[in-house]
């Protein structure tokens, strides 16, 4: 097993965040994987739905039944917390000749930035592969300097702000933490579709 304590410990970070931008909701990006799951239990075990509102969020794009069920299960999820849940669902279908990918991120980012006042908080749960990946692909389309990057920890989100407490966290850290605390999550059948960029 994996040391679990640099996942644990990934999250402490976030008091300095709502202590220097007067957080007071943070929004959970839930999306029924191990790496949100992961994410959501530590935020329950660090005790931060004592300190901010805590807000569960899933966007469903519609894109297939797995997203109906990976909704049930954030929901379910939430609700078992006590905690507020809010599901976005896009209504639109990707534009041809654009990657489904790059349309499900841009317009899943579009609907949380639409939440964000100046004091919320987006929490998502990219980890090292994610950026690792992230860099690999903006090298490919030719993205120069820009590619090599990534994706930055904190950022702006319209009003508010996005913070990936993972993103220097090893995929086989989260996997161990959660088969330690036996979580459940669904696994997303496109995440072996070899269409897609990210996969391949």
């Amino acid at each position: 097993m994996q040391d679990i304590q640099s996942v644990i410990s990934s999250v402490k970070t976030i008091h300095k965040i709502i202590e220097k931008f007067e957080i007071e909701d943070i929004y959970i990006c839930l999306s029924s994987g191990i790496d949100s799951v992961c994410l959501f239990q530590i935020l329950l075990d660090e005790g931060f739905h004592k300190t901010a509102i805590v807000k569960v969020l899933y966007v469903n794009h519609g894109l297939s039944e797995y997203g109906n069920n990976a909704e049930k299960f954030c929901s379910d999820l939430a609700h078992q917390n006590n905690l507020p849940f809010i599901c976005g669902r896009i209504c639109e279908k990707p534009v041809v000749g654009v990657s489904v990918e790059d349309w499900a991120r841009n317009k899943r980012y579009e609907y949380m930035s639409k939440l964000m006042t100046t004091s919320s908080l987006t929490l998502t749960a990219h980890h090292a592969q994610d950026q690792t990946e992230t860099i690999i692909q903006r090298i490919f389309r030719g993205s120069g300097p820009y590619g090599l990057t990534g994706m930055p920890q904190l950022r702006k989100l319209g009003d508010g702000w996005l913070y990936r407490p993972f993103l220097e966290v090893n995929k086989d850290e989260l996997t161990s933490f959660s088969l330690i605390r036996k979580l459940k999550w669904l696994e997303d059948p496109m995440n072996q579709d070899l269409r897609f960029m990210r996969n391949k």
